[in-house]
């Protein structure tokens, strides 16, 4: 009886697991971050590649096409659910000294959420 309840657990975590692999796909997700200035609004372009997706682990590039930190940044996340939360594995953009941080709900081909000073971003595939 042990060993039949044993089955079932780890079948339940690898259908979990496909889910989570089936939420996220590998490839590229473009858009913009909605960026708040004092005194405007404007909409500035990103993507992020997202490589590989193995054990709820999200691995990739995020590119800013505009502003201070404007390039590559290679990112890394945790996939909970729907919510992956990305972050930089090392600095990235034109003077290397720029990270990544952003909360993303995962909606098919979309990616909604935060970067991690709270502006909006919204990409898809």
């Amino acid at each position: 009886m042990k060993t039949i309840a044993a089955l079932l657990i780890a079948a339940g975590m690898t259908v979990s697991q496909c889910a989570l692999a089936d939420a996220l796909q590998p490839g590229k997700y473009t858009g913009a971050v909605t960026v708040m200035g004092n005194r405007n609004i404007e909409q500035w372009g990103m993507a992020v590649q997202i490589d590989s997706v193995e054990q709820g682990v999200a691995r990739g590039l995020a590119t800013r096409y505009r502003g201070k930190c404007q390039g590559d940044v290679p990112v890394e996340g945790k996939l909970e659910g729907n919510t992956l939360t990305l972050r930089e594995t090392a600095k990235g953009g034109r003077a290397g000294d720029c990270g990544f941080r952003a909360t993303l709900t995962v909606d098919g081909p979309k990616l909604m959420g935060k970067m991690g000073n709270g502006d909006p971003v919204e990409l898809s595939r």
